[in-house]
């Protein structure tokens, strides 16, 4: 008998903008142009949808919104657990403001969390851990980085705070245009960091596809579908191409189900929530659907997995400057 593979359903929650403006915390989160809106285009519509199939997502929320927005932590923690799924931290480092980095005796840095040095590292991921317990209550099990970015020193000052899991390996990220960084092993099953930590990889296929005729890799990402059948579609690239890959990571942004307009994502699609519903009611008899609050994937079976030296997530390094 063949055992099932995992599915693991993720959601990076996030307000996007710096700084956040006044709509943009609701649009973005929750798919409300206004915070009294009954529309919802949001995490609250995916939720709803998975539930009705008794299946959970595993919310990656920015923990430093609260920054921009006074209250936001607690208001989408609110949401989110209150409705019985899972809550793990994701950190956009632009949210800090001037005076967050002053108080630490240093100028903000103008480059991100793939830069850090042991110092920043610690600084930002203690506070980040810091937010996530006070409005949530408890110690989160993942990290995923603002935009998968990380390095060596990211990876030690999540383990150092507590964190056992990582989903920050993403090889597309390192062949991006824009902003390339981390590095590039090929498509991998989850494995262990010399550190301790367990990176669990977010999902690629290799290009070209239907989906993209030019890239060497294709991620596993909302964005990327309109249809139900593209999802299926996208499954069966990686069941031919890469079977090796027995858990499926698979990435949601909390604005997936809105349409952009004129930079801003402003109005509710209902044709790609209905695609997500297709997509998650085709799958949930064929996949073991992965809920970090009760199933964790890969603890009872670390020693089986590839182990790699820390120092293979790439070096940080750049300084802190002193005021």
């Amino acid at each position: 008998m063949s055992i099932r593979k995992k599915l693991i359903l993720t959601c990076d929650t996030e307000a996007l903008e710096f700084p956040i403006k006044v709509d943009s915390f609701y649009r973005n989160i929750f798919g409300k142009v206004f915070s009294g809106d009954s529309q919802c285009g949001g995490i609250e519509i995916m939720m709803e949808i998975c539930d009705r199939f008794s299946v959970k997502i595993n919310f990656f929320y920015d923990v430093f919104t609260e920054y921009s927005r006074h209250g936001a932590n607690h208001d989408v923690a609110e949401c989110i657990l209150g409705n019985g799924h899972h809550m793990s931290l994701h950190a956009h480092i632009e949210h800090l403001p001037d005076l967050w980095w002053h108080q630490r005796g240093y100028k903000k840095p103008t480059w991100a969390a793939n830069y850090f040095d042991d110092t920043a590292a610690t600084y930002v991921y203690e506070d980040a851990v810091k937010l996530f317990k006070k409005a949530a209550g408890f110690q989160p099990l993942a990290f995923r980085a603002g935009s998968w970015r990380y390095c060596r020193q990211t990876l030690n000052a999540v383990w150092s705070a507590g964190i056992k899991y990582s989903f920050n390996y993403y090889p597309l990220s390192a062949i991006r245009s824009s902003f390339p960084h981390g590095p590039d092993a090929g498509i991998l099953n989850a494995f262990q960091w010399s550190n301790g930590l367990i990176e669990v990889p977010t999902t690629c296929v290799r290009g070209p596809t239907v989906f993209s005729n030019n890239q060497k890799y294709v991620g596993f990402e909302a964005q990327i579908f309109t249809k139900g059948i593209d999802y299926i579609q996208y499954l069966k690239i990686l069941e031919n191409n890469h079977p090796e890959i027995d858990t499926i990571v698979f990435v949601l942004h909390s604005w997936s189900f809105m349409n952009r307009i004129d930079g801003v994502y402003a109005t509710y699609s209902e044709e790609k929530a209905n695609a997500f519903t297709s997509f998650i009611e085709s799958t949930v008899d064929k996949y073991d659907f992965v809920d970090l609050n009760f199933n964790l994937p890969f603890s009872h079976d670390p020693e089986h997995m590839m182990h790699v030296p820390i120092e293979f997530a790439g070096e940080g390094g750049s300084p802190l400057q002193r005021l």
